[in-house]
């Protein structure tokens, strides 16, 4: 996983205070418990013989979700959201992809 930090206007950075803590809530209540309840499922962790303790403090796991909460939260540039709407907007029309997109990405309806 992995964020895109450029064009800035495409950087999580840019989202709304209210959807930054609707995404760390999701990932602390639902996502985190189903990955602690779960993580024998990863890739890998059955072919290499990895136990819980060696996935839990692995680069690419937990940490490496928790990182990425952490830089969203870092700072606020929602006032780079006009720019990342006309962005999104020419992308979606330019692809085709207007429905597509706020079906893929309910959570950005209000702000798109």
């Amino acid at each position: 996983m992995h964020f895109a930090y450029w064009p800035p206007q495409l950087n999580v950075k840019v989202l709304p205070k209210d959807i930054k803590r609707n995404i760390t809530n999701k990932f602390e209540k639902e996502f985190y418990p189903w990955c602690e309840d779960n993580w024998q499922l990863f890739t890998g962790v059955k072919e290499e013989g990895i136990d819980y303790k060696t996935w839990r403090e692995a680069v690419y796991g937990i940490k490496r979700f928790n990182g990425l909460i952490s830089f969203m939260n870092a700072e606020d540039w929602s006032q780079r959201l006009p720019e990342t709407k006309e962005y999104l907007s020419l992308v979606n029309k330019t692809r085709n992809w207007d429905a597509k997109f706020l079906t893929n990405f309910s959570l950005l309806a209000d702000i798109i």
